[in-house]
């Protein structure tokens, strides 16, 4: 968890400007992205998720 909570923070630019506030931005992490599971079943899910939220 620390070492997440060390990753998040170090994520963005200094002197980013102020998003729009229709603006999203999705972070994911994820321990492997080629393997069979991954694209047979975490990534469809993912996508659909990701649509439906936005």
């Amino acid at each position: 968890m620390a070492t997440l909570a060390l990753t998040m923070g170090a994520c963005g630019k200094a002197g980013d400007k102020k998003s729009d506030s229709n603006d999203k931005t999705i972070g994911l992490l994820l321990p492997d992205t080629v393997t069979a599971r991954y694209e047979q079943f975490d990534h469809p899910l993912i996508e659909a998720k990701i649509k439906a939220l936005c």
